[in-house]
């Protein structure tokens, strides 16, 4: 009789584990895959009714990033970004239209998505997602199966829907320089086609939240020439953590690196709006 029961006084403590295992792992959440460090994508945008067409070019080994836009009957805009915080904004047409402007924040990383909550799962474009949001301003979905990213919506309602996704996908080098005009000071002078709001012809929003879930935010514009002519004065303006967290834009950017002065912070979320007339 012994010789059976000491089999099982170790049988079922190793089942019991084994189940306990196969159970914590099934209840584990999953996380968003980091995006490939090169790919190519079409994306069909919908700003609650302004239609876009973004032929993006993501190129995270070599520092740069390249939104190519068509609007619905509209502008061809090219915006080029480096990861030194060089942006260039500009059209091929004969108005030679070009804005460079210097930002911190860079590139977005592949792992922005680190720290965002899991919603569960729903079918969207025909594709069963997983769904995450992060911070209260996106909705990211991506396949179960592929984990390609397939949709994603914006708090105010706009939405990006992904057509293509090229993993490894590297846009040829001289495609990646800006036009002559974007360095010839006295063209980009003549060319220019910004309004002017106090001195400025783009304004940026930065903000950053803190893992105590304060927030920061640094206001500044830049002149027709790229220049910074006005900021916060001092130091960024701080708020404490409310009832209920929002961001008041919609932000083109989402990174999250130490900021001057606040290094010893914690950061989770980094984000950048700009606003430009072109």
């Amino acid at each position: 009789m012994s010789s059976i029961v000491k089999p099982l006084s170790l049988i079922l403590p190793l089942a019991f584990s084994l189940c306990f295992s196969l159970l914590s792992s099934q209840s584990a959440d999953p996380t968003p895959a980091p995006w490939p460090h090169q790919f190519h994508s079409i994306l069909f945008m919908n700003n609650n009714g302004s239609l876009q067409v973004v032929d993006l070019w993501y190129d995270w080994t070599n520092g740069r990033n390249f939104n190519i836009i068509q609007n619905q009957l509209g502008k061809l805009l090219y915006d080029l970004e480096w990861d030194n915080g060089t942006s260039y904004i500009y059209t091929l047409d004969s108005n030679q239209e070009c804005r460079v402007l210097l930002f911190p924040v860079g590139v977005l990383r592949p792992n922005w998505l680190e720290g965002a909550t899991y919603l569960g799962q729903q079918d969207v474009d025909g594709f069963l997602c997983n769904v995450w949001q992060k911070v209260d301003f996106i909705w990211y979905y991506e396949d179960v199966i592929t984990k390609r990213p397939v949709h994603w919506v914006f708090y105010t309602g706009m939405t990006a829907h992904v057509m293509t996704f090229e993993v490894g996908a590297v846009l040829e080098d001289p495609k990646w320089q800006a036009p002559v005009y974007c360095f010839n000071e006295s063209e980009k002078k003549e060319n220019a086609v910004f309004k002017s709001v106090s001195g400025a012809i783009c304004c940026t929003l930065e903000l950053a939240i803190l893992k105590n879930n304060e927030t920061r935010t640094w206001d500044r514009g830049s002149d027709d020439d790229g220049n910074q002519v006005w900021e916060v004065k001092e130091r960024p303006c701080e708020f404490k953590p409310a009832s209920v967290p929002s961001v008041s834009d919609l932000l083109s950017s989402l990174n999250s690196p130490p900021v001057d002065g606040e290094k010893k912070r914690q950061f989770i979320y980094l984000a950048r709006m700009i606003a430009c007339h072109m």
